[in-house]
């Protein structure tokens, strides 16, 4: 059994955040995280794929 969606986050230890972020950009940081989810989960693989966090917008 193996992962085939791996979504990057900011460093293990915040996978979900970034503490160095004021709190409005923290907020966005994670919109863009869940948003990268679920573009993951809907991406056709067949192999081990990662999915970077697109910068700001």
């Amino acid at each position: 059994m193996g992962v085939l969606r791996i979504v990057q986050g900011k460093a293990v230890t915040h996978p979900f955040g970034d503490p160095e972020l004021d709190v409005a950009d923290e907020l966005e940081y994670r919109r863009r995280v869940v948003e990268t989810a679920i573009s993951a989960l809907e991406a056709e693989v067949s192999e081990p794929t990662v999915f970077d966090v697109v910068a700001s917008r």
